[in-house]
């Protein structure tokens, strides 16, 4: 299983000419590389997600401070 906060480097050798990339997609790159490295920094600390909530649904707390 890999590691996914470790990156990856692609090979020298052989790789062709490549275009620039469209417009925005550094800044898309950028943003996820950040987002992982945070997730990643998260989960390692332990203020990753416990999986007894689901996304949507309220927590009894906040219902009873509704009423």
């Amino acid at each position: 299983m890999s590691n996914p906060c470790t990156t990856k480097k692609s090979p020298g050798k052989g790789s062709k000419a490549r275009l620039p990339p469209k417009r925005g997609q550094v800044k898309v790159r950028i943003f996820r590389m950040a987002v992982k490295k945070v997730t990643c920094l998260a989960s390692t600390v332990g203020l990753g997600r416990k999986g007894s909530r689901v996304a949507g649904e309220p927590d009894s707390a906040s219902l009873a401070g509704q009423e």
